[in-house]
């Protein structure tokens, strides 16, 4: 062999001795990688409140693909957890379908949990729901039941909550138990019963409220006019007698009675 062939000899072993080296080092550095350990440092916004770090591959996911979670939702007293983010603002929630590619931290966001609920008053007459009044209770404790409402040519029945079948969506009324403790905001609806005709209704018109009305009228302006105290004075409880049956006042004294005698 000639002194040009060794070199050329010799020169190729390096090469071939290189890139095998070269491969080795390469397939070892993705082997390290495929098999790095990932830190997950979990921070809360609870001043005190701290998580022991996750170790997770390089690779994995939070959620693998049976459903299994690495990253679980923490509880504390009086807090509401609202999830995992990716930055200290809470701009970004965490994707859980993200696969660790590095150590990364994530932050626990909260907000204090309700102290106080509303009791929202609505009327429940003829589909035309509107909230009569609104009622702001502590948690856990009992809501004042409220004076009975009225209406004209209805009778009070009662404070219900609307309830919705989900399968027929029929709509019930439940009876609010004022006497139980509050945990939830509230819808309760005043309900009503047609009141019934009287033996001064002609028509649906309550001939005794239009005589009322009338005389009480006519007994004022005839008093201005001959200037007699007492016979304005009367026209006057004509009329508050008048307000009184369009208002359907002696109803809700009797119903205010009624519910006086059922709390003793």
């Amino acid at each position: 062999m000639t002194n040009h062939n060794v070199k050329l000899f010799v020169m190729a072993a390096f090469v071939a001795a290189f890139a095998l080296v070269g491969g080795f080092i390469a397939v070892s550095e993705d082997d390290s990688d495929a098999s790095a350990i990932c830190k997950i440092t979990l921070v809360s916004n609870i001043e005190g409140e701290e998580y022991e770090p996750l170790t997770l591959n390089n690779g994995e996911f939070l959620v693998e693909a049976d459903g299994a979670e690495h990253i679980l939702a923490p509880s504390f007293p009086g807090k509401v957890f609202l999830g995992w983010y990716t930055d200290k603002g809470f701009k970004s929630p965490i994707n859980y379908t993200m696969k660790i590619t590095g150590d990364m931290t994530f932050y626990a966001k909260w907000q204090d949990e309700a102290t106080q609920y509303c009791i929202v008053l609505r009327d429940s007459t003829n589909s035309d729901i509107f909230e009569i009044d609104t009622i702001v209770v502590q948690k856990n404790a009992l809501a004042e039941k409220p004076s009975n409402p009225t209406k004209a040519g209805y009778k009070f029945a009662g404070w219900y909550t609307m309830e919705v079948d989900e399968e027929t969506m029929e709509i019930s009324y439940v009876e609010f138990d004022f006497k139980k403790a509050v945990d939830s905001n509230k819808d309760v609806y005043a309900t009503w019963e047609k009141s019934d005709s009287g033996v001064f209704d002609f028509c649906g018109v309550n001939i005794l409220l239009v005589i009322f009305l009338v005389l009480g009228i006519g007994l004022v302006i005839y008093s201005a006019y001959v200037q007699n105290f007492r016979v304005g004075a009367v026209g006057i409880i004509l009329l508050v007698l008048a307000c009184l049956i369009y208002f359907d006042v002696f109803n809700t004294i009797v119903s205010a009675i009624d519910d006086a005698i059922h709390s003793l």
